[in-house]
């Protein structure tokens, strides 16, 4: 029985890359090596941030006799990033799985059902933690590359991930404790995750100053964690070989381990199959407005995105990341100017002509990060079969999956696209031709959405991370924007070279416009016979 759930649960965390849905093959050996090699990539890049920190920590610290308080230091990092990785899906795994009711019913003690999801929540933490963990090892170790702290600081890499595994359960246990008994837990989570991406991104545009302040003040620092903290005390010797500070650490982190997987068995059934703060609808009498097809579509695709924090947190972040930069835009108009102005001093003409499509086509790249028709379909699940058997044209369906789209970014946009052509200073043609791109391009990121998700679709996920976060369609989305962005730029800079920086961008826009009349067609034809076969 264990080896079967194990399979089964490590299997849903890599399916989404192997195999196909429908047929259930194997993908192709050309598709798995370029997922693994877009992971690789995206782990060194960080890995590499990572280790160019702990360089900058191991040079001022261990000269001073200070590794154990890198190492705290790092530790602390390494823990807190696997927590934040994880935080977004933990709570999901254990207690809103679509498969919980089904292993509930049948002869499996809950413990175990629970403990198997556990170690999934593991794996996750033991990738994120190790991205920040390795790194701070190796430089160590070209200082002093003694055994016992290769070895034990290697084998910290797994036992941190269990106080990882501690800390984003007894969140996720939180999360599920309190929405139980909240109605609009939806909300609520939106709230709790925007919170932590807020912290996460103060933290790394300080992380420059912070480091500094680490290592002018390491002698200082030492003392407070020696005397206040010493957990952390203790796991910065045993990853510089000491046996018995490992000893203690591996026993703290033990039985904090074992003590929350008590806590969380005594109320996981209880919160896998609460009610979630539903109330009984209750009829009352009164008139009923009527509405077009069109709208009635729309505002069930609205709901949709309302009621999934998921849905909402990582397809929506960009849109607001984008009224961010639009506020920031007109706050610091004049700081901004004056910036510009002593950078663009010595620049070539060609450099300023093109500023204008230059700040357009990154705020188009931003919007990339709001892929909302990437796992529309997807999204449908097991409950495509009621679209599809309504008396509703494909057609229909997929223009308002657009539309949503359409409605979310495109006035975000165009908000930051306005405050862009203040801080320039552009004229009026240069503003409408910006508005007119940003405008196209988000219809084209829309269509190169809903086109993907109609090619690779998933509807066997068990929880909405997967074809949210992991599914092929939001990841060409994505970086296909920013690749589409990084073209038209360099179009404009070809064609202002020559003629002039507003006829570039007319360029833009024309090519964007033919690409988005090409994607409408195919949706037209093809992708709605795909989507009444799916």
């Amino acid at each position: 029985m264990w080896k079967a759930l194990l399979k089964k649960q490590f299997l849903e965390l890599i399916n989404v890359y192997f195999p196909k849905k429908k047929a259930g093959k194997k993908r192709s050996a050309g598709a798995v090596a370029g997922f693994l090699i877009l992971f690789i990539l995206i782990f060194l890049s960080l890995g590499g941030s990572f280790y160019a920190a702990a360089t900058m920590l191991a040079s001022a610290m261990l000269p001073m006799g200070l590794g154990w308080l890198y190492f705290a230091l790092i530790g602390s990092l390494s823990v807190f990033l696997g927590v934040f990785g994880g935080v977004f899906s933990t709570y999901a795994s254990l207690y809103l799985a679509k498969d919980n009711d089904l292993l509930l019913s049948l002869p499996i003690p809950p413990r175990r059902i629970l403990l198997v999801r556990m170690t999934a929540v593991y794996a996750a933490g033991l990738v994120y933690s190790a991205v920040a963990w390795l790194p701070a090892v190796i430089c160590y170790l070209q200082f002093d590359a003694s055994v016992p702290a290769a070895v034990f600081s290697l084998l910290l890499t797994f036992v941190n991930a269990f106080l990882v595994l501690v800390l984003s359960c007894l969140l996720g246990w939180a999360v599920a404790a309190v929405s139980s008994r909240l109605r609009r837990k939806n909300i609520i989570t939106m709230i709790l995750s925007l919170g932590f991406l807020a912290v996460y991104f103060f933290a790394t545009s300080r992380m420059n100053r912070m480091l500094t302040g680490l290592t002018q003040n390491a002698g200082k620092l030492g003392e407070a964690v020696r005397g206040k903290l010493w957990p952390l005390y203790q796991l910065g010797l045993a990853a510089c070989g000491k046996a018995l500070p490992m000893l203690c650490w591996c026993c703290l982190v033990l039985a904090l381990s074992l003590l929350t997987y008590w806590l969380l068995s005594r109320s996981f059934i209880r919160l896998a199959t609460a009610n979630r703060g539903a109330k009984k609808a209750v009829y009352h009498a009164g008139q009923s407005k009527a509405s077009g097809l069109d709208a009635a579509l729309l505002r069930k695709e609205l709901r949709r995105f309302l009621g999934s924090p998921v849905y909402m947190l990582n397809c929506g972040i960009g849109v607001l990341m984008i009224l961010i930069c639009a506020v920031m835009l007109l706050i610091k108009a004049s700081s901004i100017r004056e910036t510009l102005a002593l950078l663009l001093r010595s620049a070539p003409p060609l450099v300023k002509s093109i500023l204008p499509a230059a700040g357009v086509m990154a705020a188009c790249a931003l919007s990339g990060l709001a892929p909302i028709t990437a796992p529309s379909v997807s999204l449908e699940g097991r409950s495509l079969w009621v679209l599809q058997s309504l008396p509703v044209p494909a057609r229909s369906v997929l223009r308002a999956k657009e539309r949503l789209h359409l409605l979310l970014v495109v006035p975000p946009i165009v908000l930051c696209c306005l405050a862009l052509a203040f801080v320039l200073e552009a004229d009026a043609v240069s503003c409408l031709l910006m508005l007119v791109c940003v405008t196209l391009f988000s219809a084209l990121l829309a269509d190169l959405g809903l086109m993907m998700n109609l090619l690779k679709p998933n509807f066997t996920w068990t929880n909405e991370n997967v074809p949210v976060k992991q599914g092929l369609p939001v990841v060409v989305c994505i970086f296909g924007g920013w690749f589409l962005s990084l073209l038209c730029l360099g179009l404009c800079a070809l064609i202002s070279k020559a003629l002039d920086a507003r006829l570039g961008m007319a360029a833009e826009a024309v090519v964007l416009a033919a690409l988005l009349l090409l994607l409408k067609r195919w949706l037209k034809t093809k992708g709605c016979r795909i989507f009444e076969e799916l």
